[in-house]
């Protein structure tokens, strides 16, 4: 138990359990003395064997804990390099609603090499073929903390896609599968598929080493830094001013330290670590803030999908919810702001699944589109009052929950993307 590295407060004495991912092996709680211990484990001979760590005070209260998982493999073999930290790209994170570091499936930290990485992000702005000033910029991170904020010192370099690049117009918001592959010394490729186009670009990607952080582009961190701080205080009123002042102290102290030493490598890898250790600390301040409207948010979204739950579940969600109260209660009592926020949204796409199971939700899409007809700027008119006058046939004579279904998303798709949600639906859930 590392105490001096480790934020926030540590019980006096901790117990560890070790269990084997196939469920056939645990440890039981032991008591870890002197921030030490040598615990036995079992394994299986001649195969991986997973194991997850959780950590728990004497109440059996949960504490995170780095690394929560390991993998041992039995017998005699030469291991092969793994990654040091996740691979990441800088992206605005629908699900957490803020710009943050999305990790690669397939690229996390200890993943052995040669590993390959895919996901999929949206362009933020259009791209008009041969124009070189449209970007679509991969800014890529390693860090050991997914879904955090992207600090200067973690990045290692920059993929631009260009209208240059492309053959046709390619609209805003348009879907770009990015695939990063690392061979066995860590050298890294990298594609862009966009499906608009069905077009694959394959482009030159940084070495998987820590690059020289450019003077300007720290002077923008710490601005940027600088105003999120303002920002901040502008929006929370539970602040502590002391907690303000001393961040913009230490702010201008590393704004200071780069003017005297712009060139200096070292110098300018000290800001890149302090300013990172300052967007840190700010992160922490918002998650206080925030943290009672986002405990607020969960338990709504306990409390819904329990109520469908009543109405319309089945044991397989009813252990869903289940072990989702217990995440729940796990993750209040470590006040984990990312992780509640995730569950949230797992939460409210579970209550989705068992709702559109339901004929009468998908009905009530087609009264309600009849209702409000005119309110939506529909791509075609004639052709969505046909679909909600055969849904209103289909609704008299024998509803069904497929057919429906399948009018409701046709609806949709007449729609522009700017159109709200109804009933608290994500249209771009229904799309999907």
């Amino acid at each position: 138990v590392e105490r001096a590295q480790t934020d926030g407060e540590v019980p006096d004495t901790v117990f560890a359990e070790f269990s084997r991912s196939d469920k056939g092996w645990a440890s039981g709680k032991i008591e870890i003395e002197d921030d030490a211990e040598i615990i036995d484990i079992q394994l299986i001979q001649g195969k991986p064997n997973g194991f997850t760590v959780t950590l728990f005070d004497p109440q059996g209260a949960i504490y995170p804990c780095e690394p929560s998982s390991f993998t041992i493999i039995q017998g005699m073999k030469i291991g092969s390099a793994t990654l040091p930290m996740n691979v990441c790209v800088e992206a605005l994170s629908t699900e957490l609603s803020k710009q943050c570091i999305i990790p690669f499936a397939g690229l996390e930290k200890n993943k052995p090499l040669p590993a390959k990485g895919k996901q999929t992000f949206r362009t933020q702005n259009e791209l008009r073929p041969g124009n070189s000033e449209d970007l679509f910029e991969i800014r890529i991170f390693e860090s050991e903390e997914p879904y955090s904020r992207a600090l200067p010192k973690e990045w290692i370099g920059t993929i631009l896609v260009t209208g240059e690049d492309l053959p046709q117009f390619l609209p805003k918001d348009s879907e770009v599968e990015i695939t990063i592959e690392l061979d066995a010394s860590g050298l890294m490729k990298c594609s862009c598929y966009i499906p608009y186009l069905d077009e694959s670009i394959d482009k030159e990607s940084p070495a998987r080493t820590q690059q020289d952080i450019p003077a300007e582009k720290l002077e923008g961190d710490i601005e940027k830094t600088q105003n999120s701080l303002s920002l901040l205080s502008d929006e929370t009123d539970s602040l502590n001013a002391n907690d303000v002042d001393s961040l913009e102290a230490e702010l201008d102290e590393i704004s200071n330290l780069l003017a005297q030493g712009r060139n200096d490598r070292d110098r300018k890898d000290q800001v890149a670590g302090r300013v990172g250790d300052v967007i840190k600390k700010i992160d922490k301040l918002r998650d206080q803030g925030l943290w009672p409207k986002t405990v607020e948010e969960l338990d709504a979204a306990l409390a819904r999908v329990t109520q469908t739950q009543q109405r319309l579940g089945d044991d397989k969600t009813a252990e869903a919810i289940e072990q989702m109260q217990m995440q729940a209660n796990a993750i209040k009592q470590a006040k984990d702001t990312k992780n509640a926020n995730l569950l949230t949204e797992a939460i409210r796409s579970l209550d989705f699944y068992m709702v559109k199971e339901d004929t009468g939700f998908w009905a009530s899409y087609i009264v309600s589109f009849d209702q409000n007809f005119g309110i939506y700027e529909w791509n075609d008119q004639t052709a969505a009052r046909r679909l909600i006058d055969e849904g209103k046939k289909n609704l008299a004579t024998a509803p069904s929950k497929s057919k429906l279904e399948a009018i409701v998303h046709e609806l949709f798709r007449l729609m522009p993307d700017k159109s709200e949600p109804i009933g608290g639906v994500d249209l771009n859930l229904l799309r999907h």
